[in-house]
């Protein structure tokens, strides 16, 4: 099962050429649940994307995933996302983005590129998320 994974985000990899449009998963997948842990921000392994379903990432944490530099595109589901919240591992930074529709191409609103401390948060407010996406030292 790890090497299906290893190789699933390998092929996920060599597809994220700048300029070229991220391959979209539903939220929940087995690539995600195999990236869903994150450690303590701004130590080793605590790069992290959280996104709530309120504005200043706050009332429940919808998702998670630790990320990479593949540009999945998260496609939001059942579960409203309003807003997101990028963490570090204290040396490379993440940053988040939300998007308006389903594949990762009407940027809405992006973190800025947090590597240390609580993180960088935004909000949609008044606008309906449809993909997000998180990246880890690109």
């Amino acid at each position: 099962m790890r090497f299906l994974i290893t190789a699933i985000l390998g092929a996920y990899a060599v597809a994220a050429i700048p300029g070229t449009s991220s391959p979209v998963v539903d939220m929940g997948v087995a690539v995600l649940r195999a990236r869903a842990g994150c450690n303590a921000p701004g130590v080793v392994n605590g790069e992290c994307g959280k996104v709530y379903d309120f504005q200043d990432c706050k009332g429940n944490e919808v998702w998670r995933i630790q990320p990479d530099c593949t540009q999945t595109c998260i496609k939001v589901t059942d579960k409203p996302v309003v807003s997101v919240r990028a963490t570090g591992d204290g040396t490379y930074g993440t940053t988040c983005y939300l998007y308006s529709d389903s594949n990762c191409q009407s940027e809405v609103r992006r973190t800025s590129n947090s590597a240390t401390g609580g993180g960088s948060c935004v909000s949609a407010i008044g606008q309906t998320v449809g993909s997000w996406k998180c990246t880890f030292k690109c």
